[in-house]
C-alpha cells in the first residue's frame, strides 16, 4: 500500500485521537484549526506541532483551498471541525474528502448528535467514517462503529467514548477506503437533523419537568450550556447550576426546590428527586453538594 498523505481538519477535542490515528497510517502535511486572526485556543495546535505537521488557522473554510492545491495530497479527513468544507475543495479531491461523525448516520446528522442521543435516552450511539458531499452530513458511509450506552455518561464522558471509537476506525478503514472507494449510500428517508444549542435549552422548570427529563439534561448540556432553575433560597431566588447530580429511588410530597437530608442534597422536582453531587450558585465557583450543604444549612429546608 502506498504512502498517502492526507490532510486534517479539526478543532475540538473530539478530534485529537482521530488526527493521532491518521498520523498511524499516513503522512498528514497540513493541520487545519478554525480561529480568528491567526490564533486559536484548539488542543489541535500542539498536536499538529508534536506531529511536525504545519497548522494552518482558519477563519473561513475558503481558506483551505490555497493550501490543498499547493500541497500534493490524497484527501482530507475531518473531524470536530466547526466548518463547512467548501464545494472547491470537495472538487478538488472528488470523493476523497472524509469525516468522523459521533452518530450512527443517517440519525442525528448536524452539530449536536452527542447532546440529542443523551436527550433522548437512547441505548446505542456511535461513530460514522463517512464521504463528505455538499449536504450536512448527507454522505456514503464507509463504516461505522456501535457503542452500548448506559444511561449515565455525560456528554464529555460520550464524546471521549466516542472519538476513540473513530480513532480506532480511521486506523483500519481509511487507507483501504481510499484502495478501493467502497461505500454505502445513507437512507436519507431516516435522517434526523440536530441543532446549535442555546443557553436556554439548559433552563429547567421544577414545578412542571420531570426528573427523567432534569437528569438526562445534566448529563447532555455539560459542560455548556448546563442545566439551571431559578431556586428560591433564603426568600431570594438564585440561579443554580446543577453539574452532576444522580437519579433518587425516594418519593415525596414536598413543593419543588432544594432540600438537606443528612448530608445529601435532593432536588425536588414535579414527579421526584435526583440527589444533587456538584453545583453552581449565580455564576460563582463550582461546589460539591457537601459544601453547599454547609454554606446554606440553615436556609435549606429538612427533608423528613
Amino acid at each position: 500500500m502506498k504512502n498517502y498523505r492526507i490532510g486534517f481538519a479539526g478543532t475540538g477535542a473530539f478530534a485529537i485521537p482521530i488526527l493521532l490515528a491518521l498520523a498511524d497510517v499516513a503522512t498528514v502535511p497540513f493541520v487545519f484549526v478554525k480561529g480568528k486572526h491567526g490564533k486559536s485556543d484548539s488542543p489541535l495546535v500542539d498536536v499538529a506541532a508534536q506531529l511536525n505537521s504545519t497548522c494552518i488557522i482558519t477563519e473561513k473554510s475558503s481558506e483551505l483551498l490555497p493550501h490543498c492545491e499547493s500541497a500534493t495530497m490524497n484527501g482530507l479527513l475531518v473531524a470536530d471541525y466547526g466548518l463547512m468544507i467548501p464545494g472547491s475543495v470537495l472538487a478538488l479531491l472528488p470523493n476523497n474528502v472524509l469525516n468522523v461523525h459521533p452518530s450512527l448516520l443517517p440519525k442525528y446528522r448536524g452539530a449536536t448528535p452527542i447532546p440529542a442521543a443523551i436527550l433522548a435516552g437512547d441505548k446505542e450511539s456511535g461513530v460514522s467514517l463517512m464521504v463528505l458531499d455538499q449536504a450536512m452530513d448527507h454522505g456514503p458511509i464507509i463504516t461505522q462503529a456501535r457503542y452500548r450506552m448506559t444511561g449515565s455518561e455525560d456528554a464529555p464522558e460520550l464524546e471521549r467514548t466516542l472519538s476513540e471509537l473513530g480513532a480506532n476506525l480511521v486506523r483500519t478503514h481509511v487507507l483501504p477506503y481510499f484502495e478501493n472507494g467502497k461505500a454505502t449510500e445513507q437512507d436519507h428517508s431516516k435522517a434526523t437533523v440536530t441543532t446549535t444549542l442555546a443557553r436556554a435549552d439548559g433552563a429547567i422548570d421544577l414545578s412542571s419537568d420531570v426528573t427523567n427529563t432534569i437528569y438526562r439534561k445534566i448529563l447532555a448540556y455539560a459542560p455548556w450550556p448546563g442545566c439551571y432553575a431559578s431556586v428560591l433560597i433564603n426568600e431570594r431566588t438564585r440561579t443554580i447550576k446543577f453539574m452532576a447530580a444522580k437519579p433518587c429511588s425516594e418519593s415525596h410530597n414536598f413543593s419543588p426546590g432544594l432540600y438537606r437530608k443528612e448530608k445529601k442534597l435532593h432536588l425536588i422536582a414535579s414527579d421526584g428527586c435526583l440527589i444533587v453531587e456538584r453545583l453552581q450558585v449565580d455564576s460563582g465557583r463550582i461546589v460539591t453538594a457537601d459544601a453547599f450543604i454547609n454554606g446554606y444549612r440553615t436556609a435549606l429546608p429538612i427533608l423528613a
